[in-house]
């Protein structure tokens, strides 16, 4: 402040001071944990959460301080709070829970005078109360059921129950941590289709004594859908879930006993559905044992061998795909395994050339996937020069487009064009350009003795000419015959013909064949040749028996069924009640006995055109039908089994179509001696292009006027066949 000049201003100023107020955080006791000082208003921070005290013991923790924490608005205590450590359910305090458990609990329940370690995880489910209620929450809760446990809400020690504590202290048994016995557990094995009900079972091979025993089943659920689980009641005290999955627990639990349990046999069954989409192959069923007791409370020890389903499948393989650069697959559709080869690699193409400047390419591909790989083609010493420009009347340069490498030099001709070709008429002209600068220069060729002939025609028998189109110079020559082809087969009434082709002009010759020397006969019984009609003298071979029918009786040739001696039956004595009325010669019943009854056979009896049932005391006829033949080449009767000889009768035209000729029985439509058309010389202006064998024009003569495509025709030609021993030229 000074003497006043005028008019001034002053502000006050202030100096902050701070109250301080201790803060402590101690145990209940009073020990001091922290002590500390803060500033009116300022936030309190609160140490690291403290250890249990000794007087407490390890089985407490610290679970909260005494009030909250709040900014310092004065002097204040906090005081920690330690809470006992347990677990709902886990009764021996070993840090988990099992069947041991739940054997103390349901003895507990039916008063037995057990140790329990840890007295409040008897309350399973929170509620205050120890009772059966715990005991079936316990119980589904070891079988896998989805329950609740309580909340193990931590109770502080100076509030514990009066109760309890003289449960613990009245108790005298202990609960040791030792194995007594050991024993072994198996899963069965099973197979099926996709969408099968498999079952498996798991057997107690081997038992040293138990109350208590819990297992583990695993499966892959990509593979099985559990569908039921079942207890045979070799051990008892278990709860089955009824809600399926993997994994999924048993737990036996015998709380009434004092006797141990040492059966064998099957304690569970497990069925599952194989589902529709499951991977094909063996998928493992695990069992897993997880722990069992004695009634003294001595732990026992099981091995367990886990089962399987094995799911087959007929594998349908798709398309093969790429797998790497080596190696190609394809899947099957149905269980998607995979089945892997090698590539099989075409001969590849050149898909980039190969320049100076650069490699090129070739591809290869593979013939059964299309896959591709590639393979360098080292760069060519060819370079691609451009223009060549002229330096002087001597050199020239020409620069690569490729690499740009320059090059100089005398002017080069290269090895000439025929920029008018010379003629068999005139003298050509030949053009030379200068690889560099494209000067040119022309030299005469002179006239070439080359000609440009046409097609081959026919001259005569014996030769052929071709005419050249420039000069119209002809030259003759003679044919060229081909093997030839037997195009009529020779007979024994006929020559046959052999048809050569010229293989230029297609001109043709025949040659004969001479006629066969043997004939061709129905039977050794047939005089007269089929073909020409000549005749022979053969022998019957008649039986010695007789043959009949209602009327006569004859001696039968067994070659040709020819009949001798035909004469009408000779009637015997005439018939009685008991006797027939016979041929005295051949034996036929004439008339039936007056009593007779028809004894139709059960098989078939049959000559050369019919079959019928017949009877056996009369010459009576049942179901008498002609045979049932195909076609006239069926040799055997369908109905009755009656074999009968026949031939095919092939014709001696040829029967074609686009692809192939043949020669076709008359009787059945078999093809003999097919063949695929040779084809003859190319057709021309005027000469269709035709089977040197057949004569099937498989293309028409270019002069022809169609302007599409021949289409490929569907009919068969086939020719008129002469009826069977009918004469041929008629």
């Amino acid at each position: 402040v000074v003497n006043c000049t005028g008019d001034t201003t002053y502000t006050a100023t202030y100096t902050p001071s701070y109250i301080d107020y201790t803060i402590t955080f101690q145990y209940e006791d009073g020990t001091v944990i922290k002590q500390c000082t803060v500033h009116y208003g300022d936030s309190v921070a609160a140490p690291a959460d403290p250890i249990s005290p000794d007087v407490l013991g390890e089985d407490y923790e610290f679970a909260r301080w005494d009030k909250e924490i709040t900014d310092c608005q004065g002097n204040a205590v906090y005081t920690a709070v330690f809470v006992h450590k347990y677990i709902s359910g886990d009764l021996t305090g070993d840090g988990k829970i099992n069947s041991l458990d739940g054997l103390l609990l349901m003895r507990y329940l039916n008063g037995w005078n057990v140790n329990i370690a840890s007295p409040e995880a008897m309350d399973v489910n929170g509620d205050g109360n120890v009772n059966s209620l715990d005991g079936l929450i316990l119980m589904r809760y070891l079988n896998g059921w989805n329950v609740t446990l309580g909340s193990g809400e931590r109770k502080m020690k100076r509030i514990f129950s009066i109760a309890i504590a003289l449960l613990m202290l009245c108790s005298l048994l202990a609960v040791p941590a030792f194995a007594t016995g050991n024993g072994s557990l198996s899963m069965s094995n099973a197979s099926g289709n996709r969408g099968d009900t498999v079952t498996v079972s798991v057997n107690l091979n081997s038992n040293p004594g138990l109350v208590t025993m819990t297992i583990r089943v695993s499966y892959d659920t990509s593979v099985l859908q559990l569908t039921n689980v079942s207890n045979p009641g070799l051990l008892v005290g278990a709860q089955l879930n009824t809600s399926y999955g993997s994994p999924y627990t048993i737990s036996w639990v015998d709380g009434a006993t004092t006797t141990n349990n040492t059966k064998t046999g099957t304690i569970a069954t497990f069925t599952f559905k194989i589902l529709d989409n499951a991977k094909i192959g063996e998928s493992t069923v695990t069992l897993q044992f997880v722990d069992s007791y004695d009634t003294d409370y001595n732990e026992n020890s099981f091995s367990a061998s886990s089962g399987k389903v094995t799911v087959t499948c007929k594998h349908s393989y798709g398309s093969w795909t790429k797998v790497n650069d080596t190696t190609h697959k394809r899947t099957c559709s149905i269980c998607q395994k995979d089945e892997t080869a090698n590539h099989s690699w075409n001969g590849g193409t050149v898909t980039k050339a190969a320049s100076c400047k650069e490699n090129g390419v070739k591809t290869y591909t593979c013939t059964t996937c299309n896959a591709a790989k590639t393979e360098t083609i080292a760069k060519t010493t060819d370079h691609k020069y451009g223009s060549w420009t002229k330096v002087n009347d001597i050199t020239h340069k020409h620069t690569c487009s490729v690499c740009a490498k320059e090059e100089t030099a005398n002017h080069t001709w290269n090895g000439g064009s025929v920029t008018k070709p010379a003629s068999c008429k005139e003298n050509g002209v030949k053009t030379y350009t200068c690889t560099a600068c494209n000067a040119t220069k022309t030299e005469s060729i002179a006239k070439t003795t080359t000609h440009s002939y046409g097609n081959w025609t026919k001259v005569n028998d014996t030769t052929h000419k071709h005419t050249c189109s420039v000069c119209s110079k002809e030259e003759t020559a003679n044919h060229t015959w081909n093997s030839g082809t037997v195009t009529k087969k020779a007979t024994c009434k006929e020559t046959g013909v052999k048809t050569y082709t010229c293989t230029a002009c297609n001109a043709t010759k025949t040659e004969s064949i001479a006629k066969l020397t043997t004939h061709i006969y129905d039977h050794a019984c047939d005089t007269d040749c089929n073909v020409c009609g000549a005749t022979r003298t053969i022998t019957h071979n008649y039986k010695t028996s007789w043959s009949k029918d209602k009327t006569n009786h004859w001696h039968e040739c067994s070659v040709c069924k020819g009949k001798k001696d035909v004469v009408a039956h000779t009637p015997g004595a005439e018939a009685t009640e008991t006797t027939a009325q016979t041929c005295t010669i051949c034996g036929y019943v004439i008339k039936a006995a007056l009593g007779h009854k028809h004894n139709y056979a059960t098989t078939w009896t049959t000559d050369e055109t019919g079959h019928w049932y017949a009877c056996s005391g009369c010459a009576e006829k049942s179901n008498y039908a002609a045979h049932d033949f195909e076609n006239d080449c069926d040799k055997d009767c369908p109905i009755c089994g009656f074999t009968r000889e026949t031939e095919h009768k092939f014709v001696e035209a040829w029967t074609s179509d686009a692809t192939n000729h043949w020669h076709e029985c008359t009787g059945c439509g078999m093809k003999q001696d097919e063949a695929a058309h040779e084809p003859g010389a190319e057709a021309t202006a005027t000469t269709a292009q035709t089977c040197t064998i057949c004569g099937y024009e498989i293309a028409p003569a270019l002069g022809s006027e169609e302007t599409t495509e021949p289409t490929e025709s569907t009919d068969v030609t086939t020719p008129t066949v002469p009826n069977d021993k009918t004469d041929p030229d008629d």
